[in-house]
């Protein structure tokens, strides 16, 4: 989050908020917060600035399971207004992606993963490559790769949960939300490393770790992801969000490459809104491409004439 926004100033910055995690929010807490605000109008603006960062946060970057402001805080209200999903790191802290330092990192991961078997590349090209969230990289399947109709699709995503009550440490689960199940075009990387000869079974995972076990984000990230960037000289661009900014950058090229925001947001799973918000300036850039300088557009006039031109 921005901290230099007006509205962070607002409703954060002096608050209980300030200085919490967002993990360690729950309901009760977002109650306690909003009876400090003065009024109902405050209090609207700040769900309103709020909601949709938390959304982002459960949606997007996976880093919470539930949006801890509770649906009813505000009296009166019967339903949610719009709500526009605000990536603000995005919007005021752009991240510039470049081809070829992209194409660097990739060929950086098939290079590490040949010298330390980790198969780092795996869950990269699947995420920068397809668009993927990294739980959903991670959950990925043999059986969700049709090499005869080129799609890819998503149907899992691996989640750590709590071994006394499930018996295990983790497992799969449906996606988070129901835009997420879905099927796309198959990106040419990954049906090169399907092809590679490794797999044997459709119910195979196309990337595990050592033991041969699938692994969960916070596995992936810490053990995984971070020592690659770190030796490749790119952790302190991707520190923040190793794994998103994959995923964005695949969003960012297919934005410029023209296709249409609701295909866009197909084949990542997401909404119109949310990439209307993270990918702005790709957008601006696109809209901009159609706009003609008036020299070209007056360039046939041969003279004016009432009610219009000659040409």
């Amino acid at each position: 989050v921005e901290r230099r926004t007006t509205s962070f100033n607002s409703y954060v910055a002096n608050s209980s908020l300030a200085n919490a995690k967002l993990v360690d929010l729950t309901t009760k807490h977002m109650k306690l917060y909003f009876k400090t605000l003065d009024n109902v109008s405050a209090m609207r603006r700040a769900k309103d600035y709020l909601n949709p960062l938390f959304k982002y946060a459960k949606d997007e970057l996976e880093i919470i399971s539930t949006n801890p402001i509770p649906s009813n805080v505000l009296s009166g209200i019967t339903s949610e207004e719009k709500i526009i999903v605000a990536n603000k790191m995005a919007a005021k802290d752009e991240i510039i992606f470049d081809d070829e330092e992209m194409a660097f990192l990739y060929n950086q991961s098939l290079s590490y993963s040949n010298k330390t078997g980790k198969n780092v590349h795996i869950p990269i090209a699947l995420m920068m490559y397809g668009g993927m969230r990294v739980s959903e990289a991670l959950a990925t399947q043999i059986h969700n790769v049709d090499l005869k109709l080129g799609t890819l699709s998503v149907n899992n995503q691996t989640k750590r949960v709590n071994k006394k009550k499930h018996g295990t440490s983790k497992m799969l689960v449906p996606p988070k939300t129901k835009n997420s199940t879905r099927s796309y075009p198959l990106p040419l990387e990954v049906s090169t490393i399907v092809l590679d000869g490794r797999y044997s079974r459709k119910d195979d995972f196309l990337f595990t770790q050592k033991d041969g076990n699938y692994a969960v984000k916070n596995h992936w990230t810490t053990n995984i992801m971070i020592p690659f960037l770190k030796e490749i000289g790119l952790y302190d661009k991707f520190q923040e969000q190793p794994n998103h900014l994959l995923r964005k950058y695949y969003g960012s090229k297919k934005i410029l490459d023209n296709i249409p925001l609701h295909v866009v947001a197909k084949w990542m799973g997401t909404s119109v809104e949310v990439l209307q918000e993270t990918y702005a300036k790709e957008i601006a850039t696109v809209e901009k491409s159609y706009y003609n300088p008036i020299a070209n557009v007056t360039s046939g006039v041969t003279s004016p004439i009432m009610g219009g031109i000659k040409v």
